[in-house]
């Protein structure tokens, strides 16, 4: 809310910015709520996991739902989607993420209007409202939205760290923790957003604030860590090839850092008319306008830094998140200063704008078209649910999900380890290994995703061929490939006779 001291046309303006921000988060909300009730696997681990930790059942590892795609600690979102989940079920849950989406919003326009001025504010949000990372990270109950969130709230935090230090510092201390321990990658985008709170510093005052922010946050994760949470020491970027990650930027993205470039550039060489002035007194002009692009544009590019360090060749929706939300704060300012001063030009941001949706709505649609089709597999999958025996599943996760009621995890493996007693013991051959199983006839269901892990299904699938132990019970599809290929056999389900 504006202060009510303001003059008359600053507070028209706020009504009118809020009116707008309210069409944009209306659209955002149109866009996300067009998947179908489909879980995936990223949903159904997340699920899994969080039900273990709530109901206690599992100490240290879940066996085969222990896998990189979950990149947090488990007892941090896990638990709070399987309390929705229990509650109002798969859209409940969803539609928490859905809200820790719209919030980003809120706060990257905030963010932007502070850092700049109210135009680019509106422009960043209605660039980010429509890209298909956006849409996919609001529909989907996973933790990435709710990562996201955490990380754009302690950035916008530290923006106002000029009005008010140490209400500044506590919110962003609690938030980027809370970051951290949601999703790892975010601790990548934590040394760049500090430097948020150099532009309103005066030369070592800045300096001691950021390393004072740093070090609270490592000795609150620290603290944490030590004080018994099971957190993994890498930050995993991306899924296991099912469909869940970004095989490098999608073009609506590719375009959104193209405005971005633009606007870091036009930013960087004006004048700074317009934008919304700091109390800082060193830091003016030039120096205190690159402090800012390189907060933005550090934050944006660090967890893909780090996947091209670790080798990793896919990203992960919630590090392409990350990207596009700092990028759209940049992106804001290129699009205004190409509709000139007064809006000049508005068929510049009209052009932009249209490009994005016409480019992000056949990702999105192609991303949420590789969902497994709940109508079919849940049934195929409910009558041979058993509480004994042992189940594979390749991967594990969707399948396990639609057995909970009968199956419990730990019954499962997805050749990449087991759950004995308190560790998981994975074999070095895990195709050898699952194959002579196979012939052995020890699992009482296999059900195999033709788009995971195809050197251990080709041998899970020749040591089935001819196999007495085995019928093959059902072939499902999904809708299309996430290429936009014709429709193929999805899901393969064997049962023990």
């Amino acid at each position: 809310m504006l202060p009510t001291g303001l003059p008359k046309d600053n507070r028209r303006q706020g009504r009118i910015a809020r009116t707008v921000l309210c069409g944009i988060l209306a659209v955002q909300v149109l866009l996300t709520l067009r998947r179908s009730t489909a879980v995936n696997s990223f949903e159904a681990l997340s699920f899994t996991v969080g039900h273990a930790e709530v109901t206690e059942l599992f100490e240290g590892a879940l066996g085969p739902l222990s896998v990189p795609a979950l990149a947090g600690a488990p007892q941090s979102y896990p638990v709070l989607g399987a309390v929705a989940h229990f509650v109002g079920g798969i859209q409940a849950a969803r539609t928490a993420s859905l809200i820790c989406m719209l919030v980003a919003t809120t706060l990257l326009c905030g963010l932007t209007t502070r850092l700049f001025n109210v135009p680019a504010g509106l422009c960043a949000a209605s660039l980010f409202a429509v890209l298909p990372s956006t849409a996919v990270l609001g529909g989907t109950a996973s933790p990435e939205a709710a990562g996201l969130c955490l990380l754009a709230c302690a950035a916008r935090s530290l923006a106002d760290a000029d009005r008010a230090v140490r209400s500044a510092a506590l919110c962003t201390l609690p938030s980027a923790a809370a970051a951290a321990l949601t999703q790892h990658w975010t601790v990548l985008c934590l040394p760049a957003v500090l430097l948020l709170a150099a532009r309103t510093g005066s030369g070592g005052r800045a300096i001691a604030r950021i390393l004072g922010l740093g070090l609270c946050v490592a000795g609150l994760l620290g603290t944490l860590y030590g004080s018994g949470l099971r957190l993994r020491p890498v930050f995993p970027l991306a899924g296991q090839g099912d469909g869940s990650s970004l095989q490098g930027a999608d073009p609506a993205t590719a375009l959104l850092i193209a405005s971005a470039v633009l606007g870091a550039a036009c930013y960087l060489v004006s004048d700074g008319r317009g934008e919304d002035s700091s109390t800082n007194r060193l830091l003016q002009g030039y120096a205190r306008r690159a402090v800012v692009v390189l907060a933005l544009s550090g934050a944006a590019a660090a967890p893909f830094a780090g996947a091209w360090w670790s080798g990793t060749s896919a990203y992960g929706f919630g590090p392409a998140g990350g990207l596009a939300w700092f990028a759209s704060a940049l992106a804001g300012v290129g699009v205004t200063r190409a509709m000139g001063r007064h809006f000049s030009f508005p068929q510049a941001g009209i052009a932009v704008w249209t490009v994005l949706l016409c480019l992000g709505l056949p990702q999105t649609d192609r991303w949420f078209a590789t969902d497994p089709d709940p109508a079919h597999l849940g049934d195929v999958l409910t009558p041979y649910g058993r509480s004994t025996g042992i189940y594979m599943g390749i991967p594990a996760e969707v399948a396990a999900y639609h057995l909970r009621g009968t199956v419990r995890p730990e019954q499962w493996t997805d050749c990449a380890g087991r759950i004995n007693a308190a560790h998981v013991s994975a074999s070095v051959d895990e195709a050898g290994t699952c194959a002579q199983a196979v012939r052995r006839g020890e699992f009482r269901l296999i059900v195999l995703d033709s788009r995971t892990r195809p050197s251990v299904q080709k041998a899970v699938r020749a040591a089935l061929h001819g196999n007495p132990h085995y019928r093959l019970l059902a072939e499902l599809t999904s809708r299309q490939h996430a290429d936009g290929t014709a429709v193929g056999v999805r899901y393969r389900i064997w049962v023990q006779v």
